[in-house]
């Protein structure tokens, strides 16, 4: 029973970790591709204001 345990653990961390790295990319590209009108969009709908993106994006530039 021990090694079959080990064999699972290994794969469950190989999943977790795909399912991760997969996620990230996704994110990267959607934000690349329509950031800006994205996040204007979704602040009409969540009711924030773009003052908070625009200073995360000046503390980016620095």
């Amino acid at each position: 029973m021990g090694y079959i345990d080990q064999l699972i653990g290994n794969y469950g961390y190989a999943a977790v970790f795909s399912g991760s790295l997969i996620g990230r990319l996704v994110s990267y590209e959607i934000g690349k591709r329509i950031g800006r009108p994205l996040l204007t969009w979704l602040g009409k709908w969540l009711r924030s204001s773009l003052k908070w993106s625009n200073k995360a994006e000046g503390w980016i530039q620095k």
